[in-house]
């Protein structure tokens, strides 16, 4: 059975987004090129994966722009730098006003001018929240929603699934999530299901990989996810 999203619509037809990682920029572009041969609607940039010196021609990946999210995510090792010089990074992309740009939930609480900016420019911010943690109860999972939903169009939340159970728990925000647009699912083997399911809730768009090259723990390849997306849409 197909879960009802919070607009009162089923099935409805989500975009595929793949996830590029790459230490180059010359990789990332190939890569990008290669996710849309094989299908992708979007690529989703992962600029914490480059090396620090491949800053400078970040610019280039403009080239898909309107049909990509730009985002950096905090990394133990500072690829991206300062936390600060990592927000200027998002800041200057969304400047060129790309289809999305993704920060982290701490990032926009600490700096919401940003945010802001962000927002103003790029055709979406999308406003993430990651937790290695099993969901936990719905009231503190909509606590998060709708801070949140304060800075961004649409709201990405992930949780680790140890349990059939966790992918439910999540797609039940989907229930309740009428502010703003929300991405919502589960990481790990058992994630799936609730990466599936997201699309059929009223998902904007479903992450996925390039073959044999997962970004994340469950992350279906865009060949499968493009196939349980066609079942959807039945």
């Amino acid at each position: 059975m197909l879960i009802e999203s919070s607009t009162g619509t089923t099935g409805a037809r989500c975009k595929i987004c793949t996830t590029i990682m790459a230490r180059t920029v010359k990789s990332m572009l190939a890569d990008a090129g290669t996710a849309f041969d094989l299908g992708t609607d979007m690529v989703e940039f992962r600029l914490d994966g480059l090396r620090a010196g491949e800053f400078e021609d970040v610019r280039e990946l403009l080239e898909f722009r309107k049909r990509a999210i730009f985002t950096a995510r905090p990394t133990p090792r500072g690829t991206c730098g300062r936390e600060g010089s990592r927000i200027e990074l998002l800041r200057g992309l969304a400047r060129e006003r790309p289809a999305a740009v993704d920060i982290e939930l701490a990032s926009a609480r600490a700096d919401p001018q940003a945010a802001r900016e962000m927002a103003s420019g790029a055709g979406r911010l999308v406003v993430s929240y990651h937790d290695a943690s099993p969901p936990p109860d719905r009231g503190k999972m909509l606590d998060v929603y709708r801070e949140a939903a304060r800075y961004g169009r649409v709201v990405k939340m992930v949780y680790t699934a140890r349990s059939f159970q966790d992918n439910l728990a999540v797609l039940e925000l989907y229930r309740e999530a009428v502010a703003t647009e929300l991405v919502a699912f589960c990481m790990g083997g058992k994630g799936l299901p609730s990466r599936i399911g997201s699309a059929a809730a009223g998902s904007p768009f479903a992450y996925a990989s390039l073959p044999g090259r997962p970004a994340a723990p469950g992350q279906p390849s865009i060949a499968l996810l493009k196939e349980a997306l066609d079942v959807i849409t039945l």
